[in-house]
């Protein structure tokens, strides 16, 4: 699973809309360079349809 390969996802909400279709959301903390491989990775799964990328600052 993708969450074992990625200590960076840190929670994960995955939801029904339909029969179909599902939508999983993903809160990860890491370098830019990790969370672009985990994107890179979602791209890579069969019927992936949107990626949607929100980043934002840590807090220091």
């Amino acid at each position: 699973m993708l969450q074992h390969r990625f200590d960076e996802i840190r929670t994960m909400l995955h939801t029904h809309l339909d029969e179909a279709e599902c939508l999983q959301i993903f809160v990860a903390e890491g370098s830019t360079a990790r969370l672009k491989e985990l994107i890179a990775q979602l791209r890579r799964i069969k019927g992936v349809k949107v990626i949607k990328f929100i980043q934002t600052a840590a807090r220091r």
